[in-house]
């Protein structure tokens, strides 16, 4: 991938896979953007890098709710090591973000929706700890996206606004 033109981007980003029972490890009541709506679902956070014209999945992390890793005998019966701890999507991203990091791939601006952008606790990492900048997220409530080019800001460089309902683009700073 990379022989033919740089990596740009790194994408963290989750997505839903619909579940009928309750048995899958990691399946409850949540929202899923594959879905749209709070449903019955897994949910797990990937890291994903791209270029100008491909992208490629590097990372994948199921996101297990409390209700999985605060009932012992779920995680006995699915045969979940004592290791593993509860975890926010956002931070389960931050892992991700260490890892790439440390397996030396090449970086790229770090893009994130607002799940993660509202997240102060990630931004902070991301941003200021130096794990990847420049990066741009959206954070609520305008849907704008924070584009950040020095790490050791702590409010970001410029917002820009992505299209209104009526199409047009506007961006501010």
């Amino acid at each position: 991938m990379t022989a033919r033109e740089p990596v740009t981007d790194w994408i963290i980003d989750d997505t839903g896979f619909p579940k009928q029972g309750t048995h899958s490890v990691g399946v409850q009541r949540q929202y899923s953007g594959t879905i749209g709506k709070i449903a019955n679902c897994q949910v797990a956070a990937s890291l994903t890098i791209a270029t100008r014209t491909e992208h490629v999945p590097v990372d994948f992390a199921l996101y297990l709710p409390e209700s999985w890793t605060e009932d012992p005998s779920r995680r006995a019966e699915a045969h979940i090591p004592d290791e593993v701890t509860f975890k926010t999507k956002p931070e389960l991203g931050v892992e991700m973000i260490e890892r790439a990091i440390a397996d030396g791939l090449p970086a790229g601006l770090v893009l994130a929706d607002s799940a993660y952008g509202d997240n102060s606790e990630f931004r902070r990492r991301v941003r200021c700890e130096g794990l990847a900048t420049p990066s741009a997220y959206t954070v609520r409530p305008r849907c704008g996206a924070w584009i950040c080019w020095d790490a050791e800001s702590v409010t970001p460089w410029r917002s820009v606004i992505w299209p209104t309902p009526s199409g047009e683009v506007a961006f501010g700073g």
